[in-house]
């Protein structure tokens, strides 16, 4: 079975006037289908870094990227844009939502770019926001609701397109212990429907409640468990 993305011998290199920086320097790893997989370290190690290059945020400097085992090199910008769009769902730190639309709103809006109907959009949006205990909060904007409902939000937009990636960057980062607790269920529920999860995180024990766990230093990866 093809893995849904792998990197060999990834590096990203910056050049900082006379000086290169390796933000990652030799990355190399497999994530197969339905598999809760995170990605810790401090600041700096290259999580970021890591995360753009194989969600098809950028390409790498160096080494090769594979998405259902093509390499993205071989594609160009509005094929990247078409991954991303269908096959990757994201839940940011900041929750990335539209402050001027509504729950319901901001949860179509992946639907919308993909040319769905109106209805097929309204539809879907509903039962994604009930999914995740929001059903009464739907024409609320993101100003009137806690952190929490927020990023329920932010995950409920993530499946819209019901990919088959669920990507988290430090998604309880701005939460307390609590309401990250009950956002880290919800990874887990997703995975336990089958999906193939992914939390970039600083946070160790978050980390530690994937079955599969990467550990950056410097760019590298220092150790791994469960791999």
């Amino acid at each position: 079975m093809k893995p849904i993305i792998e990197l060999r011998n990834v590096k990203k290199i910056y050049q900082m006037g006379q000086v290169q920086v390796r933000a990652l320097d030799g990355i190399s790893f497999k994530i197969n289908k339905n598999e809760f997989i995170s990605i810790a370290g401090t600041s700096g190690s290259g999580k970021s870094t890591l995360l753009n290059v194989m969600c098809c945020l950028s390409r790498p400097s160096e080494g090769s990227v594979f998405i259902d085992g093509r390499n993205i090199a071989e594609m160009d910008d509005n094929e990247l844009a078409v991954i991303r769009g269908r096959k990757i769902g994201f839940v940011f730190q900041t929750f990335n939502l539209i402050q001027r639309l509504s729950a319901l709103e901001n949860v179509t809006l992946p639907m919308w770019f993909l040319g769905k109907s109106e209805e097929e959009r309204t539809e879907k949006a509903r039962e994604l926001l009930e999914m995740v205990g929001l059903g009464h909060r739907i024409k609320h904007r993101p100003s009137e609701m806690s952190g929490g409902e927020r990023q329920r939000v932010a995950m409920a937009r993530s499946l819209a397109n019901d990919p088959d990636v669920i990507v988290g960057d430090e998604p309880t980062g701005n939460l307390d212990s609590k309401t990250g607790k009950e956002i880290l269920n919800i990874f887990k529920d997703l995975y336990k429907q089958g999906r193939t999860v992914i939390l970039v995180t600083h946070d160790l024990n978050m980390a530690r409640e994937a079955k599969k766990r990467i550990y950056l230093m410097d760019g590298k990866i220092e150790k791994t468990e469960g791999c």
